[in-house]
């Protein structure tokens, strides 16, 4: 008898577990719009030029592999500031070098666990391991309006009526930018509203900030952090490199508590050290010197910047295509794929569509209907709409 004789399965990842069906389907003409990873024409996850010089430079100068400290390289997570925030905020900021972007809302979210039966609100879409995140945690999770599926608008007169039945201490999970799924953001003036009411309500925000400089720009995607910065007293932030840095498989992130109180400031950073050093112990090396090494040189960084922008325009190109090929195709309103940013678009099909899309035509979506548009290329793009339209 196995001590483990009682265990039940867990239920596939819905994004990964979709993967591995996709990888067995033998037909050579699939067409992979599934997982969250930039792709080329090609249908190649690239790597930044910047990041080859930089390992180039890396493996000159390596003398050992030895551990980094608890939080990590001090000197990325230096850098990584810089990009983020504004200089004149440093004081208020303390960060910390995570497993990816994944183990940063982790280790957020367990300090949020601190205190007993507390809740997380979080959008509704969202990335779905957010949910198994914070399920795991055993936060109490709620859901707040944010995308309208048929009209594909936000949600925004809903979300504040949301926002007025929280509570001081309720947490307040946003998508920084490039929001996963829908890819449409709150706007400038929207986000000061929400401040000020998180402020007012003393509510705690935890921004995602996974798709830096692949909406609207660099400084711009970051423009929600900085109106926080300047409207509320705290809030945490999880952030990832994979994408604007290409780093999958290197699994470089970064978490930063931002507190006008040092104490608190202090108290937190010691209690997330604890925290790491019970899990991982210590984060990996290379992706986090990989960024570093590209952000304290001019000409790295400025290489990274031009690649980032032709990563962006080929992003926003392709949702004009599929905006203007999809309404001639169906005669209805794709406007919103246009008004969206970064990787994804919803279709618009339903999870029943998504299955017959898969098993007729080998196209893979996630089954909320949820595209990667940069899995789209000159080939099969034309396949793509048409097959679509199909079941629109």
């Amino acid at each position: 008898m196995s001590f483990f004789e009682n265990y039940e399965p867990a239920k596939a990842d819905p994004i990964f577990g979709l993967n591995a069906i996709l990888k067995a389907d033998p037909r050579p003409e699939k067409i992979d719009l599934l997982i969250g990873y930039y792709k080329d024409e090609k249908g190649h996850v690239p790597i930044f030029n910047a990041v080859s010089e930089a390992q180039k430079i890396l493996f000159s100068k390596t003398k050992d592999l030895n551990y980094l400290p608890i939080d990590g390289s001090h000197s990325f997570v230096s850098e990584l500031k810089s990009l983020i925030f504004d200089p004149i905020y440093d004081d208020f900021i303390y960060g910390a070098q995570t497993v990816g972007g994944t183990s940063a809302l982790h280790h957020l979210g367990k300090m949020v666990t601190l205190k007993k039966g507390q809740s997380i609100a979080i959008p509704d879409p969202t990335w779905a391991n957010h949910h198994q995140i914070f399920s795991y945690l055993s936060l109490n999770i709620e859901t707040y309006p944010y995308y309208d599926k048929k009209s594909h608008k936000l949600l925004f007169n809903e979300f504040l009526s949301f926002l007025n039945t929280l509570s001081a201490g309720d947490v307040l999970l946003l998508h920084a930018s490039c929001h996963n799924p829908s890819g449409l953001d709150f706007t400038n003036e929207q986000w000061r509203q929400i401040a000020q009411i998180a402020q007012q309500k003393k509510l705690l925000p935890f921004f995602d900030c996974a798709y830096q400089g692949f909406g609207d720009g660099l400084k711009e995607d970051v423009q929600s952090i900085k109106i926080f910065c300047e409207e509320v007293d705290e809030f945490m932030l999880a952030y990832s490199c994979s994408k604007n840095f290409g780093l999958y498989g290197e699994r470089t992130g970064a978490c930063f508590f931002y507190s006008k109180d040092k104490k608190i400031k202090d108290i937190l950073a010691s209690t997330l050290k604890q925290s790491i050093r019970a899990t991982y112990s210590n984060p990996p090396r290379n992706g986090a010197l990989i960024v570093s090494e590209i952000l304290k040189s001019d000409k790295l960084t400025q290489d990274w910047k031009e690649e980032l922008l032709s990563y962006k325009k080929r992003m926003q190109e392709y949702r004009q295509r599929i905006h203007h090929t999809l309404e001639k195709l169906t005669g209805k309103d794709f406007s919103y794929v246009s008004q969206g940013k970064g990787l994804f678009v919803f279709t618009g099909l339903s999870d029943s569509q998504v299955m017959a899309l898969q098993k007729n035509e080998a196209i893979y979506l996630s089954s909320d209907g949820r595209m990667n548009i940069t899995g789209l290329n000159h080939e099969n793009f034309d396949t793509v709409m048409e097959a679509i339209s199909g079941y629109l």
